[in-house]
């Protein structure tokens, strides 16, 4: 299933309003649909809750890759680069 658009041009659907309320940086968007049919009613509610699982398991799968992120981030050790000698003069030695 893809996670897009759901047709209300169908037999026995109707839409009946919507409204939207945000703070910041989220939106959310309620959607009013009247279903005078039985079987549209099962079909949009199939759809729904398919879409629900997609985006759920989506957040899921990119939170399990941000962990991991920040997993290896961690566990990496820091690169060592070239080591510069320090210039200090030598006193030591025979004579």
């Amino acid at each position: 299933m893809s996670f897009g658009y759901i047709s209300l041009d169908r037999k026995g659907m109707a839409l009946r309003g919507y409204s939207y309320s945000g703070t910041g940086a989220k939106t959310v968007v309620t959607i009013k649909i009247e279903v005078t049919d039985p079987h549209e009613l099962g079909w949009l509610l199939e759809e729904l809750a398919g879409a629900q699982k997609e985006a759920a398991t989506r957040r899921a799968a990119e939170a399990e890759r941000a962990r991991a992120e920040k997993k290896a981030a961690v566990a990496k050790p820091a690169a060592i680069g070239h080591q510069v000698l320090l210039g200090l003069p030598y006193y030591g030695g025979e004579k």
